[in-house]
């Protein structure tokens, strides 16, 4: 069993077709193909059932996925390791990110990082809250940027990076806009927000319920770009943090209102496993973040 195997096996389960899966390795499919075949041949197993031009894993297909990932993670692992030693900062970072932190703060961090480490590739994937702190634990990310404090901190830390205060957006026009309102009054006003379990939703209903509002909820949209039209085209008011939509209101003909008493905010903060290696590039990364990691090595 080889490690080209492997990451050729899990390309396929990823993409479920071979075609893809080859472009993805910059190999040939019919020679992605051929080293499939072996390793089932190794393995004496079918890891695919072969669906057309579609593919699905088998049950000995899904049990060696996992133990494939792990083992790609852990050499992934190795080779940072080297590089430390070598004091090369380079190399690729995986980061799992909310989508209002993603947008409104890591690009600037990204281009930042681009000037001061141009070696280091960052790979960046939107994510639900609760689930960047699994990806952190389950090594398919080097950093985690999410709501804090978390519920479970097994196998992670994390670090806060900045408040997120959360505002009203009205349509550009609104005799609201440029104005401050009580948090309570949000009763009053049909609202489009994301549906339950999304962390903009979360803090929405914390924020209510802290002022004791009520929600006349009218409309939930999972995109945020999409809340955005529903409100310029009138269906409804939305609540988003103000770091994300005051750089972007004015062009998309929007307004903002500041809510006061309470002012919702919500803790945004940086995620890292305490079982896993630290490469350099990471550590370098956190302090562009703003939240110092701690020294290289495991937890």
């Amino acid at each position: 069993m080889e490690l080209r195997q492997l990451r050729y096996f899990v390309a396929v389960a990823d993409h479920r077709n071979f075609t893809r899966a080859a472009e993805s390795q910059f190999v040939s499919q019919p020679a992605l193909s051929q080293q499939i075949q072996a390793l089932e041949r190794e393995l004496d197993v079918v890891l695919f059932n072969r669906l057309g031009r579609r593919v699905e894993l088998t049950a000995a297909g899904r049990v060696l996925h996992d133990h494939a990932r792990s083992v790609l993670r852990e050499v992934d692992n190795a080779r940072s390791a080297m590089d430390d030693v070598r004091g090369a900062l380079r190399g690729e970072i995986a980061i799992a990110a909310i989508q209002t932190a993603h947008v409104s703060f890591l690009v600037e961090v990204i281009a930042q990082m681009r000037r001061s480490h141009p070696g280091v590739v960052v790979r960046v994937r939107e994510e639900r809250s609760d689930a960047v702190p699994e990806l952190v634990r389950a090594g398919e990310v080097q950093l985690g940027l999410t709501y804090v404090p978390l519920a479970d901190t097994e196998g992670v830390e994390w670090n806060e990076l900045f408040e997120e205060e959360l505002v009203l957006v009205t349509p550009g026009d609104d005799a609201r806009a440029g104005q401050s309102m009580c948090t309570a009054e949000l009763g009053d006003l049909p609202l489009v927000v994301p549906p339950g379990g999304y962390c903009l939703r979360g803090g929405v209903d914390a924020a209510l319920a802290e002022a004791g509002a009520r929600q006349r909820v009218v409309a939930e949209i999972t995109a945020i770009e999409a809340i955005c039209e529903a409100v310029k085209v009138g269906v409804g008011y939305a609540i988003l943090p103000a770091r994300y939509i005051v750089p972007r209101a004015e062009r998309e003909g929007l307004g903002v209102v500041r809510l006061t008493d309470p002012t919702p905010v919500r803790t945004v903060g940086v995620v890292w496993s305490t079982e896993r290696h630290r490469c350099a590039a990471s550590v370098a990364f956190g302090r562009a973040l703003g939240g110092e990691l701690p020294a290289l090595g495991r937890g």
